[in-house]
């Protein structure tokens, strides 16, 4: 059981620390959405600064996927919304 506990990770900051070594980084991820959007003839992404930037009655509004950058704002790294 000592070797267990000595072993594990501690307050890892990447996947790897946790020895995950297939994980997606988040530029992939942003790359596999973008990808996954133009391939389809019926979604547009939309990258907006804040929830306030939405518009909710644009034209073709239904059809959208806005993306809202995260607190930090660094690239690739989003917070998921629903309403």
């Amino acid at each position: 059981m000592k070797s267990l506990i000595n072993g594990k990770a501690d307050a890892a900051t990447t996947l790897a620390g946790y020895g995950i070594k297939d994980g997606m980084t988040a530029t992939e991820v942003a790359a596999a959405i973008s990808t996954a959007i133009a391939g389809t003839d019926h979604l547009s992404r939309v990258m907006v600064d804040s929830t306030g930037d939405i518009d909710t009655v644009a034209d073709d509004a239904e059809k959208k996927i806005y993306m809202v950058k995260n607190a930090s704002g660094e690239a690739g790294t989003f917070t998921a919304n629903t309403w």
